[in-house]
């Protein structure tokens, strides 16, 4: 099986994630599906772009990164998404190694400890910053932002 044939990643679609060719269903996603107990079967049923041969592709590509060790790489350099707001919950152990491999990231825990989410999207914005969260609420406040 050639799962290249089926999966791909691109950085404008789910971050880069790998996904199936023509969807944007991750290869993570799939995965969770079925470690929550979905079958092959229910799969197909409910996502009808994908085929036997695509679910197939997914393990096959597993199979690979396990075998090669490998993990994709989200290759944001490449891109125009360079620039990180880490907010407070972020580690500053991941801050430091994201700034040793040559990223741009400002953290709320080192210059604006406490400040509140408002501010937090301010800075982001005007700095054309992408915000590196645990939160999940930024979305609802974007959303509420401009509606």
């Amino acid at each position: 099986m050639k799962w290249q044939d089926y999966i791909t990643s691109d950085p404008q679609i789910l971050a880069g994630k790998p996904i199936i060719k023509g969807t944007r269903l991750s290869i993570e996603f799939i995965l969770n599906l079925l470690a929550e107990g979905w079958s092959v079967e229910q799969i197909l049923e409910n996502y009808p772009n994908l085929t036997p041969e695509s679910l197939k592709a997914v393990f096959a590509f597993v199979a690979e990164c396990i075998r090669e060790d490998l993990i994709y790489d989200l290759d944001i350099k490449k891109s125009s998404l360079k620039m990180f707001l880490a907010n407070e919950n972020i580690p500053l152990k991941s801050i430091k190694i994201l700034r040793e491999k040559g990223y741009d990231v400002k953290a709320i825990i080192e210059k604006f400890p406490g400040i509140s989410d408002k501010e937090v999207l301010k800075i982001a914005k005007n700095e054309n910053r992408i915000i590196l969260t645990f939160d999940r609420d930024y979305g609802k406040l974007l959303f509420k932002k401009k509606n």
